[in-house]
């Protein structure tokens, strides 16, 4: 999770939603910022996708900020990343189907698939101030930037979908990963059925 306190901000890294590139943005707004800092010592993966509650309950006048997209969309993306660099290497041996049967077992608790879990249960959902549509996310950003009156850095290209992300799913895939990720199609007003049409 980025902290700036400087800018009173908070930014959770929710996968897959291009939240490398915006944690890299807001390390340039901020070079003094306590994440900057703790990166520069353990690495730049340090607190990535780690929700300190405490502090965001400390600092309850500060800006929360998070991305959301289509629950089908971002696990496919995972998938698709982690089929690409094989870490663990067994991610190279398995097919969408046996990701996602692993990915949406609630059952498995491995480091490995700790992150393909519903945003709901990375943070807390309500306390989130600006939410940043991934669909969307350079017009959202440039929103985010009006409300805090912030000058943002400019994002990089985000690419925003997957040319062949439909052929992926079958309905059987579809139901597991609706009814593992059935909050974030209700929060965010995700359709359960656009699998059918994803791009």
């Amino acid at each position: 999770m980025y902290v700036s306190h400087r800018y009173k901000l908070f930014f959770f890294e929710v996968p897959r939603t291009a939240s490398r590139s915006i944690s890299e943005a807001l390390l340039h707004l901020d070079p003094l910022s306590p994440t900057m800092l703790n990166r520069m010592m353990k690495g730049e993966s340090a607190d990535y996708h780690k929700y300190d509650r405490t502090l965001v309950t400390t600092h309850p006048d500060y800006s929360l900020v998070a991305v959301h997209r289509n629950p089908y969309e971002r696990i496919l993306s995972h998938f698709k990343l982690r089929k690409k660099i094989g870490n663990p290497a067994f991610f190279k041996t398995i097919n969408f189907a046996e990701y996602v049967d692993l990915s949406v077992d609630v059952k498995v608790r491995q480091e490995e698939f700790s992150i393909d879990l519903p945003i709901d249960e990375m943070l807390d959902v309500r306390r989130v101030t600006h939410w940043l549509r991934f669909a969307h996310l350079q017009d959202d950003w440039q929103d985010l930037a009006d409300k805090l009156q912030i000058s943002l850095p400019k994002l990089p290209h985000i690419n925003q979908s997957e040319s062949d992300s439909s052929a992926f799913y079958t309905e059987d895939i579809a139901n597991k990963v609706g009814m593992r990720m059935r909050h974030d199609f209700d929060f965010f007003n995700y359709d359960i059925n656009s699998w059918h049409t994803l791009e």
